[in-house]
This record gives structure tokens, sequence and C-alpha cells, in this order.
């Protein structure tokens, strides 16, 4: 009997010690994930709201808002050491091209480097909240960020098209993520038909551009910050409307082009990462 009870109070003192062991295991996980979460926010904050205000508000007496946006734009990108490969081309041809650049959404990097070659941008509220450019400065001098409401779009589908009309005779290059939805990994989501539609019916050309790489510089799901990552660009050539007799082989054209152009992007990061 005394032998039973000292291995039950063996076990039983075996059993709490590795379940202190699990909750300790555990809290240690939690407190790490709280450090990164406040590493990940401070840094992003730091840059994209704190230092792109400050640096446009600087610039604006200087250049205006538009120039101070680009600028920052520029600045931010750089303090993250980017080792940017252009494939095709160089950034040159994307600040001379005029229409519509259509390329990947992998997170807010995105609209740091559509800041490289001068673009103006389109996306939801969030978006122009968190873009590395005061959003104040944004909507009430820059003029380069394009507000969409997906809901009131699908109420009135000639809305977007007006404001998309306008927008692109006040400025010459737009920004577009055609898969609608960030994706932070590697891969594409499906290509949706509504902006290829719109830039067919207002005879826009669209530059094919995907990239591969922002989503390991900074990555909001993962809450992780890399410097120095190699970032590939892919200039897939342009596809314009008018050699076209209706907007669906405008689209497969385009469609075709930017899945080739993404798998060379992804080939080429993976060289410069082997």
């Amino acid at each position: 009997m005394v032998a039973i009870g000292t291995d039950l109070m063996a076990s039983s003192s075996s059993d709490c010690k590795r379940s202190c062991r699990i909750e300790l295991t555990a809290m240690a996980r939690t407190f790490k994930e709280w450090i990164r979460f406040l590493v990940f926010w401070i840094d992003f904050g730091f840059h994209y709201q704190v230092l792109a205000t400050v640096l446009c508000i600087a610039l604006l007496p200087f250049r205006g808002a538009r120039k101070a946006t680009i600028a920052t734009h520029k600045i931010i990108f750089s303090c993250y050491w980017p080792q940017l490969t252009v494939v095709n081309g160089t950034l040159d041809d994307f600040e001379k091209f005029e229409g519509v650049v259509a390329s990947c959404h992998k997170g807010f990097f995105d609209f740091c480097i559509g800041g490289m070659y001068s673009s103006a941008f389109v996306g939801r509220m969030l978006a122009a909240i968190c873009v590395p450019f005061n959003s104040v400065l944004t909507f009430l001098g820059s003029g380069m960020y394009l507000v969409i409401r997906r809901g009131k779009f699908q109420e009135d589908p000639n809305a977007l098209v007006n404001k998309v009309k306008k927008f692109l005779e006040d400025y010459p290059r737009l920004l577009v993520f055609p898969e609608g939805h960030r994706f932070q990994q590697r891969g594409l989501l499906r290509l949706r038909t509504g902006f290829i539609r719109i830039c067919y019916g207002l005879g826009v050309p669209v530059m094919v551009a995907p990239m591969e790489g922002s989503q390991n510089i900074i990555n909001e799901k993962t809450l992780t910050i890399r410097r120095g990552m190699p970032l590939v660009l892919v200039h897939g050539g342009v596809v314009s409307p008018e050699d076209y007799d209706d907007w669906k082989p405008f689209y497969e054209e385009f469609k075709t082009r930017f899945e080739r152009a993404y798998d060379e992007a992804c080939r080429v990061y993976d060289e410069l990462t082997a």
C-alpha cells in the first residue's frame, strides 16, 4: 500500500511539473508573439506614418503635394534596403509609360514600389490611410490616390468608369492590382476582369508588371520585416485595347502575359536567393 501511494505521489508530481512546463512554454510563446507584434507595428508606424508625415510636411512648401508624395515614397522605399531587379526594362520605362500599370498586391510595401516610378494608386480607404504618405495630403493636395468602395460601384458601375477617366486626364499612370486582394505568399489569385474591362472601354493601354518579393520585406500577416531582401519587378509588355475587337480577347492576352511574367519574376527571385 505504501509503495502504491508513493507511486501515485510521484506520478502526480510528474504530471504537475509537465503541466507547469506546458503553461510556461505557452506563456513564453505568447510573450514572444506580443513582442513581435509591438516591434512590427512600431517599425511600420514610424516609417509609414510618422516619418512619412514629417517628410511630406517638410517637402510640401518646396516641391508641392504631388512631388512631395513621390519623394516620400522613394525615401520610405530606401529605408528597407530592397535589392530591386527590373527584368526586361528599367524604371525609366515605367516613368515614361502613360496608362494603367497592373501588378501583384502582396502587402503595403507595394505602394512604395509604385512610388519608385511615380505612379498614382487605386484602392480602398484602408490602404489610403496606411500607404506611406499622410492621408490628409493624399486627399487635400496630391491627387494621387483613387479611393473606391466596392459596394458603391457595384450599384453604379459607370461611377467608377467616369472616375477613372477623369483621374487619368489629370495623372498619367495609375497602379492597379487586378487580383483585387492582398495575397501575402507566392502565387496569384484569380485575375479579375473589372478594371481590364474599364481600360478596354476607355481605350487605356495596360502595362503588365507583376513582381515577387515584397511580401518577404513587409508582411503584415506574419508580422515580419526583413530588410535588404531581393525584389523582382518584370516589365511584361503593354496590351493595347486598339488591337482587339472585344474586351474578352483583350483580357485573355493580358492574363496570359501577366501569368507568364509572374513566373519569370519567381524564377529570377529564386536565382537571387539561391
